[in-house]
């Protein structure tokens, strides 16, 4: 549901939208013929179908017994980042597979295959926090090759990394990237600058003030 009817930079589409979905999608170019021979093109979004149901079916696995219950929603996005520390583990292997074949960069490495890198750790938080109607963006950065999520937590837009939490030197029962401010967030993590294939902090935000009715 979008709360703004402003306009925004088409040629940022497909980049607004991996930030938003949770699920491996691409482009491809399709070239219809119409009634009158003449042909015509158009662009459009596609995923495979199995692994979105089975990504699907895992996150329902996670939330379900959030979903119908009282507990305040800080404590459901706890336990949702607290729940993939436990199920994920970081796929090593992963990190020099220069074509990102593997699933690992993807959410359906890390809820059915239990392995990932920091781009599935981000898009599997993105998915279970979707599922639970909480506001929430991926962040991507070239810069660091990183991924992390931007989450509205207590009234604010902060930012949570599953990736550096799941780590074998972290093990006190403190979380250290959890509901970070911008701040706190850049003294180990970059934002891209804007370009044609990057998003930067500021077109996040104004995504986010785009998409979400969060005041």
């Amino acid at each position: 549901y979008y709360r703004s009817d402003r306009t925004i930079d088409i040629n940022k589409v497909f980049l607004y939208t991996l930030a938003l979905s949770p699920y491996e999608i691409w482009w491809e170019d399709y070239t219809y013929t119409q009634d009158n021979g003449e042909e015509y093109e158009e662009t459009l979004f596609v995923y495979e179908y199995d692994a979105y149901h089975e990504v699907n079916q895992a996150i329902d696995e996670i939330t379900m017994p959030y979903l119908s219950s009282f507990y305040p929603i800080e404590h459901q996005i706890e336990y949702v980042y607290e729940e993939l520390i436990n199920q994920v583990s970081y796929d090593d292997n992963a990190v020099n597979d220069e074509e990102r074949t593997s699933n690992s960069f993807d959410a359906y490495g890390a809820l059915i295959e239990h392995k990932a890198v920091c781009h599935g750790y981000a898009l599997a938080y993105l998915g279970a926090l979707k599922d639970i109607h909480v506001p929430t963006i991926l962040i991507t950065s070239d810069i660091d090759d990183h991924a992390w999520n931007m989450v509205y937590y207590e009234g604010e837009w902060t930012f949570f990394d599953v990736t550096y939490e799941d780590s074998d030197d972290i093990d006190d029962g403190y979380y250290y990237y959890y509901a970070l401010n911008k701040e706190e967030l850049e003294l180990d993590h970059r934002f891209d600058q804007r370009s044609d294939s990057t998003l930067s902090y500021d077109e996040y935000m104004e995504l986010a003030e785009f998409i979400f009715d969060v005041e």
